[in-house]
């Protein structure tokens, strides 16, 4: 959180910064004159004015692979209070919310590391690293996603096995059609003709009226 402030100095006096610009700081908050860090108790150069920035500590928990912890920043970013903390992430982790996220408020990440997978399918053997809940969203994740009837060991809805081995099971489903000619019995065959011939009569008779 950052507060932004213009003060005007008198030449030739110098003064304290805190005193100058009537403002308090917490701990664990930073200021900066024309964007420069300085400590509070500094003494100003003369000078006709200054910008001053307060830049508020926030707290910042992470819930990394679920185990908590919090500290404080200043820093404008998510990404760079990590950083600054000492909190690296590989391109497979993932962070919600994302790095450029502002931190104005107190503000909770939750980081998964990415870990290795073993996929079987088909007869293949398939190395991978995801950061995903739950396995159907990992084989998404890695390009391997299940459609139709296709399951997973574990189920997809599981999470992700401590070995990381999964195995992935496509099913195809054909539908057959068959044409088999079934002989009518001479019962039907009468049916029938006596069918036709109702026709026939019916638009015969149906001509001669019109």
């Amino acid at each position: 959180m950052e507060k932004q402030l213009s003060c005007s100095v008198l030449k030739g006096i110098r003064l304290k910064i805190l005193a100058l610009a009537g403002i308090q700081l917490g701990e664990g908050d930073l200021l900066l004159s024309n964007g420069v860090a300085i400590q509070p108790d500094v003494l100003l150069p003369i000078a006709h004015s200054y910008v001053l920035q307060i830049r508020r500590s926030v707290t910042v928990t992470v819930v990394m692979d679920g185990n908590p912890s919090s500290f404080q920043s200043t820093a404008v970013t998510l990404g760079q209070a990590l950083w600054q903390a000492g909190i690296r992430l590989e391109p497979d982790d993932s962070l919600t919310p994302g790095f450029e996220t502002v931190l104005d408020k107190p503000t909770q990440a939750i980081i998964r590391h990415a870990v290795p997978l073993t996929i079987s399918l088909q007869g293949q053997v398939i190395q991978a690293r995801s950061s995903a809940s739950s396995v159907g969203l990992a084989l998404a994740q890695v390009g391997l996603p299940l459609q139709g009837l296709d399951y997973s060991l574990p189920a997809e809805d599981q999470p992700l096995p401590s070995d990381g081995r999964i195995r992935v099971v496509r099913v195809r489903e054909d539908v057959l059609l068959t044409e088999k000619t079934i002989p009518l019995t001479q019962k039907q065959w009468l049916i029938l003709i006596q069918n036709w011939m109702r026709i026939a009569w019916y638009n015969r008779d149906k001509k001669a009226f019109w």
